[in-house]
């Protein structure tokens, strides 16, 4: 059974209790720094942060402003045809010198709110340039900018880890811990401060005014919990959802105090889109007026068609006339346009006609082979950010493996990235490259089946090349890696989606060695507790196992798979999920240890697995079996590490079934075991802790609460860190959190509304979970959150 490793630095309970938003006023330099601050209600929370006294102030860092925080190919201020959408930013965005300062929160002042603009509309309108466009040319207007790619949950939270780094909020040093830096983040986005004096440590009355910028929010669930409360901020969204659905999504999210403004982007006006066209092939003749506007209007004035035509015809030397033959030509081609409405995708309307796709599926034929071969591989792969060191190791993977015509010597590599770019194609950061998913789109469609799984194969096996070092080496729950293999996750997540897109028919060819690297990628985030992303990834790796003739590697492959599912399902409380795994796992491993009559640490596990799901469903005796038989083969391979962490687990079995006195035994040998091996309170996992927190329960049970108090120390604000990161996977651990720590709070006498709020809240979850509703008059009590929890979560 896997659990979350520990964190050093926990966000403060309070910044973790809203039920909607993990926002909190105010952030912790300004309590500290300020005593000028009588209180601070944050709107839409649930908790008040009460100032410390004066002479409790400590020294922190001064923030870092002005800050901007954006991709170099997103800053340019010029946009063509844009003038009156600029203008409707600038009347809801801009403060004016009419508008009042945005003044420091305080109790009893009215914030005027944030406002919220939703930047609607088709692939390819102009959503992202406008809101570059306008973040660049007025970024003199804020003190800080930061633009955040949205296009999964992930992406979001790492980057306001940069934020944090970037605005210097507190020292980070080698202990840095990512989740930490994200709530203050929130915290300062909801206090921001603008300047501190470093001496006096005294806030100034004026806020910062920042704008925050959420780019490709296409799934608007990624949002919930950063958008933040009223301030002196404004928020921008792209996303491609209709503004029906998006006014649908806020409501579900109960965004509250927050000014929603929606906007959808319309393709530019032919007479604009003529104009840019003649302005990008720098064609001025009264001649080509005519045709440029014939062009805009094929086109549907889709600003992104109309650059990359534009591109083409310039680099080719391809003449306006020449386009509109070809178009005229293919429009007449039904089978053609009807195909292309699949690339509408993410609830588009199927009856806007795709004209800028069609003009786009033009200008690639005119690619050369290495250049469409490059295109056809970042089609497969996060749009956002593809590593050229991934691209650049074609060389290493094997020639069967290497899609035909891609550009081997890397020089070849340079020009047909080059060619791209040219075309608008690709855009270049850094290391990175980032393409257009309606660019994508366009590719995935015109590749032939042959085609498109030989594409496949050459994605997968640059992937392997790239993370296969630290993906298959190092320790269990090693953090050393993650940060190198957290990227392979964008890249199959996009490849999980193409799958999902795709009819039968289309005949993808199952590949083992996609699906070692769904399993491979999987893990390594369960490893982080990052649940919801990977359960797709696992799903498409069974089914590959399965669908794969059955060999020795297939089969060991598949039980990896079933034993990452069995590991999610016990985490998640899903006791049928996790006992259908675990089953099927140690079966597994009997079944091998019979053919080969090898036995190691594997078939071990496997009984401590299972062990684990049967005491989910209280079958203790059953799992008591299970955990002897893994010791017993442990003790002769005398594996005492591993013996140690099913020990830890058998002393929970024990406990549970009342026997206090050899509970206690096992779990001081066990716990003895590692202290010899990693020293007392090691920080190579999450295990001794969890002996102290076992060993604290026998001690509860035996009423001893002062012994027990120094054995589980003050973990509750890390639990609840650890259970709000997957909050809808840990709705009973949540509640049972909640109300211990108002219980806590009530023994130190704090009956204020901040205890009060998290009964209710707990009282909320435990109804949620429960389905059902308390009889009136009814308090809840311990034992009701203890039912609702498994035995390690307790």
């Amino acid at each position: 059974m896997a659990k979350p490793t520990d964190r050093s630095s926990a966000p403060s309970v309070a910044s973790s209790m809203t039920s909607k938003s993990s926002y909190g006023h105010p952030s912790s330099i300004g309590l500290e720094s300020s005593s000028k601050v009588d209180a601070i209600l944050t709107q839409g929370s649930d908790f008040v942060v009460v100032p410390v006294k004066d002479n409790r102030t400590t020294q922190v860092p001064k923030t870092n402003l002005p800050c901007l925080l954006m991709e170099e190919c997103f800053q340019n201020e010029n946009i063509v045809g844009r003038e009156n959408e600029l203008q409707y930013l600038d009347d809801h965005l801009i403060f004016t010198e009419l508008s009042p300062e945005p003044q420091a929160i305080q109790h009893d002042s009215t914030v005027e709110p944030n406002c919220l603009i939703a930047i609607t509309g088709l692939p390819g309108v102009g959503k992202t340039s406008l809101v570059a466009a306008f973040a660049c040319s007025r970024r003199e207007n804020y003190d800080a900018v930061f633009w955040v790619d949205s296009s999964s949950r992930d992406k979001v939270r790492e980057r306001f880890t940069q934020i944090a780094q970037a605005l210097n909020l507190r020292n980070y040093g080698t202990d840095f811990d990512p989740k930490s830096a994200e709530e203050d983040v929130k915290r300062w986005l909801a206090n921001p401060v603008k300047v501190l004096e470093q001496t006096q440590n005294i806030v100034t009355p004026n806020n910062a005014r920042w704008l925050l910028i959420f780019d490709n929010a296409d799934d608007l669930d990624v949002l919930e919990g950063f958008l933040p409360p009223p301030g002196t901020g404004s928020i921008l969204i792209t996303t491609r959802k209709t503004q029906e659905r998006f006014e649908r999504h806020m409501k579900q999210l109960q965004i509250r105090s927050v000014q929603v403004h929606i906007k959808e982007l319309a393709p530019l006006p032919i007479t604009q889109g003529a104009e840019l066209i003649r302005e990008w092939t720098n064609t001025h003749s009264e001649i080509h007026v005519e045709r440029s506007l014939e062009i805009a209007d094929v086109l549907g004035g889709m600003p992104l068609a109309l650059l990359q035509c534009a591109q083409l015809m310039l680099d080719m030397e391809i003449s306006f006339q020449d386009f509109i033959i070809w178009y005229k030509r293919a429009s007449q081609r039904p089978s053609l346009v009807n195909h292309m409405d699949t690339v509408n995708s993410v609830g588009i309307p199927s009856t806007i006609p795709p004209r800028g796709n069609l003009a786009l599926s033009w200008a690639t034929t005119r690619l050369t082979p290495a250049a469409m071969a490059l295109a056809e591989t970042l089609s497969f792969l996060d749009p956002d950010r593809v590593s050229q060191a991934i691209l650049e190791k074609i060389h290493l993977i094997d020639a069967n493996k290497i899609l035909q015509g891609f550009p081997t010597e890397l020089s070849a590599y340079y020009a047909a990235r080059k060619e791209l770019k040219i075309r608008a194609y690709v855009k270049l950061d850094d290391q990175y490259l980032r393409i257009h998913r309606s660019v994508q789109d366009v590719f995935q469609l015109y590749m032939e089946k042959d085609r498109r799984n030989e594409a496949l194969r050459c994605v997968v096996a640059l992937l392997m090349k790239h993370f296969e070092s630290p993906l298959w080496s190092g320790r269990s729950h090693g953090v050393e890696r993650w940060a190198a293999c957290n990227p392979l996750l964008h890249h199959l997540s996009r490849i999980v989606e193409l799958y999902d897109r795709c009819s039968p028919t289309d005949g993808w060819e199952p590949s083992l060695v996609l699906a070692k690297l769904l399993y491979r990628c999987s893990w390594i985030q369960f490893e982080q507790m990052n649940i919801k992303p990977i359960l797709s990834l696992l799903r498409l790796a069974e089914t590959i196992c399965k669908s794969i003739p059955l060999g020795e590697d297939s089969e060991r492959t598949l039980s990896d798979i079933q034993h990452t599912l069995g590991a999610i399902g016990t985490w998640t409380n899903n006791s049928e999920m996790a006992l259908q795994n675990t089953d099927l796992v140690l079966q597994y491993w009997k079944a091998h240890v019979k053919r080969t009559g090898v036995i190691d640490r594997n078939i071990a596990a496997g009984y401590c697995q299972y062990a684990t799901a049967l005491m989910m469903i209280g079958n203790h005796s059953a799992a008591e079996e299970n955990l002897t038989a893994s010791l017993q083969v442990l003790a002769k391979l005398e594996d005492k590490e591993l013996a140690s962490s099913h020990k830890l687990m058998l002393g929970y079995n024990l406990w549970l079934q009342g026997r206090l006195y050899q509970a206690e035994e096992i779990l001081r040998d066990g716990l003895a075991i590692r202290e010899e091996k990693f020293g007392k309170f090691d920080t190579y996992s999450y295990k001794s802790g969890a002996y102290h927190a076992a060993l604290g329960n026998i001690e509860l049970s035996r009423n001893n609460i002062e012994k027990a108090k120094r054995l589980h120390g003050s973990r509750l604000d890390d639990a609840l860190a650890i259970w709000n990161r997957e909050s809808e996977f840990h709705v009973p651990e949540r509640a049972r959190c909640m109300y211990l720590r108002a219980k806590v709070m009530r023994e130190m006498g704090q009956e204020g509304q901040q205890t009060q709020t998290l009964l209710d809240n707990a009282t909320m979850l435990w109804e949620t979970f429960t389905r059902a509703s308390r009889v009136q008059d009814r308090v809840l009590k311990e034992k009701d959150f203890d039912e609702i929890v498994m035995f390690w979560a307790r």
